[in-house]
């Protein structure tokens, strides 16, 4: 009780262990027959959290003034967790409190949130229910201090695929284009990010899931980015077959790309994977590549049915008046296969030895058998395609340099090497235009008496599929001029089905005008690149 009640008109002193406390009558009178006698202690944590996230907090110590626990003038509040000082309140004094239903008294009444301490932050913070233990203490007879124990409940952070941005998404990628993909991760939690790790995955047309690399960072603040994480890349699929020129894979692939990111944030939560946002490349193979390879073909399919007519003619089942030079028509015709095909399959690469000139590769001579006049025009498509795509060599090399020149700064040595280039191209987009022509010239030079008709070709088809070349063909072979390895070339092409099965389909003639068509469009894509 009260020492002393003093009561005065409108209001009401009461003299209470040598304080003194004037409240307002009615506050007063309307406690009677109410809750007169109270002294509590309370804490609560108001709603759970996100690590690093302020705690939002209340805790009061209520006192009528009759009640016999006397805390004194003022209290301190300390939280703590594990034997660690999560925060305290330093002093606080009591202030009137007059509640409805209840005796006046004194309060102290606190709502805040409150930043732990560094060496409690990592218990507070860590991801699942953690204790707290609000202690207070007072200055008065009855110092406590007085305890309570609440629950705080920490949840992970809501991570989702907005976590990651792509940066300047490439469109339409060349084959065997080095190429990369790039992005950042955007800190939306509450706490920094510790470690930050990205793991690329790709998926192309057929579904097949692969990892292409894996990017990391550190430290990344409340709010801001991660450093720029790139990913390089470069398709090289098998598009055109090797010995065979047949172009069989797919010329267009689209990839999709999603970054999968895990995270440990400075408390030591550690974050799943989780999935970026899907993005598309497509990768093409430039149509100058394309059109390098179907010549590669049409050299190809030219080859096997010289090969096979100069078999024909070797055991009979036609007469052409010379089958070894049908035969140097299919090695040859096979040469400038592989040419193309060289073509198709070379992209530069940046070369050290940029203030060292390039030289062309000289044409390569023709087997005795194909300089008599009858076989001019063959003789001239031929060495065309070896002029086009030794000057395409000698241009990819000159690219490498300027490349190299790049990379080094030296601007000098690409004037150099570009000199030479635009030179090459010029030549090369020339000769190409003629290759329609040349073939057609050839074509009809040859059909009156040096190709097998369409019967007879398929004839001698079957004999090659069940028998494969004679072993008398190493005669025709030494008569032709050809080479031992040269033979053995054209053997294993014809083991091919899928030749003998092209070879149906087109012919010689199919053959040799595809050659001149695709020929020229590769001049004429040359000539656009350059645009």
């Amino acid at each position: 009780m009260p020492d002393s009640i003093l009561q005065l008109e409108n209001s009401i002193i009461l003299n209470d262990l040598a304080r003194t406390w004037q409240i307002d009558r009615a506050d007063y009178n309307s406690a009677v027959g109410f809750r007169i006698i109270y002294f509590s202690v309370n804490f609560s944590v108001r709603r759970t959290i996100y690590p690093g996230e302020a705690i939002p907090i209340r805790w009061s110590v209520l006192r009528s003034f009759i009640a016999a626990t006397d805390p004194g003038d003022a209290v301190r509040a300390d939280i703590e967790t594990s034997g660690s000082l999560v925060w305290t309140s330093g002093r606080v004094a009591f202030k009137p409190y007059n509640p409805v239903g209840e005796a006046p008294g004194i309060a102290v009444i606190q709502e805040l949130n409150i930043i732990p301490s560094d060496d409690a932050a990592d218990s507070v913070y860590k991801v699942g229910t953690n204790g707290l233990r609000l202690l207070v203490t007072g200055e008065g007879k009855d110092q406590g201090p007085f305890v309570r124990d609440r629950k705080l409940h920490v949840i992970p952070e809501p991570v989702d695929a907005t976590w990651w941005e792509w940066i300047d998404t490439p469109g339409d990628i060349k084959w065997k284009e080095n190429y990369f993909l790039q992005g950042k991760l955007k800190n939306h939690a509450h706490a920094k990010i510790k470690r930050a790790e990205a793991a690329l995955e790709e998926t192309d047309n057929a579904s097949a899931i692969s990892d292409r690399g894996v990017n990391s960072d550190t430290s990344i603040e409340v709010g801001a980015n991660s450093s720029i994480l790139r990913f390089p890349l470069k398709k090289d699929w098998d598009w055109i077959q090797k010995l065979t020129w047949l172009i069989k894979g797919p010329t267009i692939n689209t990839f999709r790309y999603t970054v999968n990111f895990t995270l440990e944030d400075e408390y030591g939560n550690l974050y799943p994977a989780v999935s970026s946002l899907e993005v598309a490349v497509t990768v093409k193979v430039p149509e100058v590549k394309l059109a390098a390879g179907f010549s590669a073909q049409g050299a190809m399919i030219a080859a096997a049915g010289f090969a096979i007519g100069a078999a024909a003619a070797f055991i009979g089942i036609f007469t052409a008046p010379t089958a070894p030079a049908l035969f140097a028509m299919a090695a040859k015709a096979y040469a400038a296969a592989a040419a193309f095909g060289a073509v198709a399959l070379d992209p530069p690469e940046p070369d050290p030895h940029f203030h060292e000139s390039v030289s062309v590769e000289p044409l390569p001579e023709m087997p005795p058998i194909l300089t008599n006049p009858e076989f001019t025009a063959i003789r001239d498509l031929l060495l065309s395609v070896f002029f086009i795509t030794a000057r395409d060599q000698a241009r990819s090399i000159i690219h490498g340099r300027m490349m190299g020149a790049l990379e080094a700064g030296d601007y000098q040595a690409i004037q150099m090497q570009a000199n030479f280039y635009r030179q090459l191209t010029g030549e090369l987009i020339a000769k190409a235009e003629t290759l329609p022509s040349l073939s057609a010239e050839a074509i009809m030079q040859l059909e009156a008496h040096y190709l097998p008709s369409t019967e007879i070709l398929a004839q001698a088809i079957h004999v090659v599929r069940s028998e494969g070349l004679t072993p008398e063909l190493q005669q025709l072979r030494q008569e032709a001029g050809v080479e031992e390895q040269e033979l053995e070339t054209l053997r294993a092409l014809l083991q091919d089905e899928s030749v003998l099965v092209l070879l149906e389909q087109h012919g010689i003639m199919g053959g040799l005008s595809t050659l001149g068509q695709a020929g020229r469009i590769f001049g004429r894509e040359v000539s656009a690149e350059c645009v």
